[in-house]
């Protein structure tokens, strides 16, 4: 079984699995590929993959995570990679990684479009809040801040009081310590994504795509442990950076960035 296989199982493992009625079958067969490789091999494996993966998100539409979208499209790449090739690993290649480029131009582009047409977004808010209340940023609050972990602990304490009550409100202590940081990471995230998305477009330079990729998920993921989106990343920069010519250490960044973002993940209790 290719390397890019066994990272989509486990990220089908650790990712993906849906919630519910369907959950049970979902981990029977990604084991069942694990342990016996030749159906993750068949594409008739990552259709039943996919068509689970497209019903848990329909029969969970409005509390389904955006990165599932992602990986069910992924999953039907595979699927479509698989049928279309005929064992061909050299086509395989080429198909998932061509395909890959495109999921995550797409990805990339319309994160950016999402973030630009919403004021809440581009006013800051959103890093104002995520900073003093999002339990996965207070070591980076607190390090390049002048706000003390007592005060985000306090707001944390808040939150959970008015999840509680019929309180619609609080007033989040820390917001001008946090202003400056919080514009900075709105502003970086919405031009280093725009970045990606240029790169590859343009596809000319692969080296600079992968390398301002490789920044953003070592600046992302690394601070906000966004399992999901990190792993299905890793998945796809892979498949493209296997149709490169640039040195093969270089590709093996995503694998081990997989492997850390799974230990960052275990570490603070977001896995899935």
């Amino acid at each position: 079984m290719t390397m890019l296989l066994r990272m989509s199982l486990l990220l089908a493992l650790l990712a993906a699995a849906p919630k519910g009625h369907v959950a049970a079958a979902f981990h029977c067969l990604v084991l069942l590929a694990l342990f016996f490789p030749k159906f993750g091999k068949h594409h008739d494996f990552w259709l039943a993959l996919t068509s689970l993966q497209v019903f848990a998100i329909f029969y969970h539409w409005g509390s389904t995570d955006n990165h599932k979208y992602l990986i069910a499209y992924w999953f039907f790449t595979i699927y479509l990679a698989l049928l279309s090739t005929k064992g061909n690993k050299a086509l395989f290649r080429e198909f998932c990684g061509k395909s890959a480029r495109y999921l995550i131009l797409g990805c990339m582009a319309f994160a950016v479009l999402a973030k630009v047409l919403h004021p809440e977004y581009l006013n800051g808010d959103f890093f104002r809040f995520t900073l003093l209340t999002d339990g996965r940023f207070q070591l980076f609050t607190t390090l390049f801040t002048d706000l003390d972990k007592s005060i985000l602990e306090v707001n944390a304490a808040n939150m959970k009081v008015m999840s509680r009550s019929l309180q619609s409100e609080i007033i989040l202590q820390g917001l001008k310590e946090v202003n400056a940081l919080a514009l900075f990471l709105t502003y970086w995230t919405i031009f280093i994504e725009a970045l990606i998305a240029f790169l590859f477009t343009w596809n000319k330079k692969a080296i600079w795509a992968h390398a301002i990729l490789m920044i953003f998920m070592i600046t992302t993921y690394s601070v906000a442990t966004v399992t999901g989106f990190s792993l299905v990343m890793c998945c796809l920069a892979y498949a493209h950076a296997q149709l490169q010519d640039f040195d093969p250490r270089i590709k093996y960044f995503y694998p081990c960035f997989f492997a850390l973002t799974f230990m960052l993940g275990l570490s603070f209790g977001d896995v899935f």
